[in-house]
């Protein structure tokens, strides 16, 4: 699988966002650590991220006083306000808000986005050691394992088959 580096990410408006702002990406990287303080923003790149990549946001769900909004813009703003993009290397891809519903363009570069949350960090610090593994599960690709384990179940059968005849 081929994974293009990431170019930049921009937010408008969406919760801690309250001007449009780009985060770069530093070139030909594989990993990118968000580190800061408190309401520095770190939470709102998340989301903003998680919003392009699934239409969703995780850390709002459940959450809010009153009735509470699908995706909370920033203050004075509406969600049609709300607006993310995302930039790699050859392509980009943006997300808006419209009557409660998030719009991707294009549809097809819609990234791959999981979010690993605070809350589901200590899950997985607190669980089992049988039962870490369904805490990180969705983040860890095991196909390729698992074809590679398969091949060699079959190699061994055929073996076995043929020390029986």
């Amino acid at each position: 699988m081929n994974i293009e580096s990431l170019k930049s990410l921009t937010v408008e408006h969406l919760r801690g966002a309250t001007t449009p702002f780009t985060l770069h990406f530093e070139k030909a990287k594989k990993l990118t650590i968000v580190y800061g303080e408190n309401g520095t923003g770190k939470s709102t790149l998340c989301d903003g991220l998680e919003l392009l990549g699934r239409g969703s946001i995780s850390s709002l769900e459940g959450k809010g006083l009153g009735q509470t909004q699908p995706f909370w813009p920033s203050i004075g703003k509406h969600p049609v306000d709300i607006s993310v993009s995302l930039t790699t290397a050859t392509k980009s891809c943006s997300a808006r808000v419209f009557k409660r519903t998030v719009i991707i363009e294009p549809l097809s570069e819609r990234p791959v986005v999981e979010v690993l949350r605070r809350n589901q960090l200590l899950r997985l610090v607190e669980a089992e050691p049988a039962k870490r593994y369904a805490e990180i599960q969705r983040f860890v690709d095991i196909s390729p394992v698992e074809t590679c384990e398969q091949s060699l179940r079959t190699f061994i059968n055929s073996l076995n088959s043929s020390r029986e005849v």
